[in-house]
């Protein structure tokens, strides 16, 4: 009982936003990729960056 809980919402998001940048290889090549791809890490990084505020507070 003097353990913390694990909070498998937070960490499920981590993992799969984690999992989200295997879909790099996967996109065709179009002129839209570049920012595509940009607008993709930057929300990955945002979530992982929230996710990992969240477990540690």
């Amino acid at each position: 009982m003097s353990q913390r809980p694990i909070d498998f919402a937070h960490w499920s998001l981590l993992m799969a936003s984690l999992l989200m940048l295997v879909l790099w290889k996967v996109f065709p090549k179009y002129t839209t990729k570049g920012p595509g791809l940009l607008l993709m890490s930057i929300g990955v990084v945002g979530v992982i960056d929230m996710c990992t505020l969240d477990i540690l507070w």
